[in-house]
């Protein structure tokens, strides 16, 4: 018997970067997933997603590091029960040690465009 809060995916992703020995990358990338849940007491397709990716470090020293993250992410539901979702999300990240890592600057910079999963208040 299937817990009711059963799930299952499946996830097959390809990519390909270049980099060297200072960890300084480029990585581009597509992953597809299919993901399953409960269904009439049984696991069945749901939603299946393809994510296409870049990831990289143009900085990575030892006192200063600065990342890029960016992704395009296109979600269908298999019921055909509400059309597809397409978002775009990054994220920027710039840090750095100064005065004899006395002081830690740490810079953020993150966009969100399209529908985001609800996340929950913790109750207490």
């Amino acid at each position: 018997m299937l817990d009711p809060i059963s799930q299952k995916f499946q996830a097959y992703e390809v990519f390909t970067g270049i980099g060297d020995s200072t960890k300084v990358f480029v990585k581009l990338g597509y992953m597809h997933r299919v993901n399953d849940s409960i269904q009439n007491n049984r696991l069945a397709k749901v939603n299946t997603s393809n994510t296409y990716y870049l990831d990289s470090k143009w900085i990575q020293t030892k006192n200063t590091t600065l990342s890029l993250y960016a992704n395009y992410r296109e979600f269908k539901t298999t019921n055909n029960s509400s059309p597809s979702q397409k978002s775009i999300n990054s994220r920027l990240q710039y840090s750095q040690k100064l005065a004899n890592n006395g002081i830690y600057w740490n810079t953020l910079f993150e966009t969100n465009a399209g529908r985001l999963p609800q996340l929950l208040e913790p109750k207490f």
